[in-house]
């Protein structure tokens, strides 16, 4: 019994890391994707899901990300400019380019939670950042940008956003029960 209640133990503090799963593209045309939530958005956790389709077929998890959890996560960085987060709240992937990109972030804090379906099409060797921001319970979004390089230096071109509002085609997906 005591091995088992161990087990679990290590099992639940496991899953409260800012753990990495995606690994990202290595072969094939890609973009460096940055995503991020603010350094000011607190202890909340916001989880980020990957899937075949706007049906939310074949889901993958990629993140979790957050600022204040006491466990290290390692930095996963591509060298993106404009890089202002904790290493917890933002993780750096190379992704599939020229193909459409559908995501799931799910923000969760004291049991309320708010999700958002991304669907994106990046260009091949550019940086992107998707950055989560707003409440937990509603009016939470994602800001898409290009990370282009001008000549004062890089800078970020707002590109759209998304919001959790009028989507019904991920509610089966927010609303799955997941252990992690």
């Amino acid at each position: 019994m005591r091995v088992v209640l161990l087990a679990l133990l290590a099992l639940a503090v496991a899953s409260c890391m800012s753990v990495v799963v995606y690994g990202g593209e290595t072969a094939g045309p890609v973009a460096r994707l940055r995503v991020a939530v603010p350094k000011d958005y607190g202890n909340k956790l916001i989880w980020i899901w990957q899937y075949a389709d706007d049906r939310s077929r074949d889901e993958k998890h990629w993140v979790k990300l957050n600022n204040e959890l006491l466990l290290p996560s390692p930095a996963t960085r591509l060298g993106i400019p404009l890089w202002d987060y904790n290493d917890r709240g933002a993780k750096e992937f190379n992704v599939r380019a020229n193909s459409d990109l559908y995501l799931l972030f799910k923000g969760e804090a004291g049991g309320a939670s708010c999700g958002v379906p991304v669907k994106a099409r990046l260009e091949e060797g550019r940086d992107y950042e998707l950055l989560f921001t707003g409440g937990i319970v509603d009016d939470c979004s994602v800001g898409l940008s290009e990370i282009t390089t001008a000549p004062g230096g890089p800078a970020k071109r707002a590109i759209s956003t998304f919001n959790n509002m009028g989507n019904d085609d991920c509610l089966d997906a927010f609303g799955k029960g997941r252990f992690w």
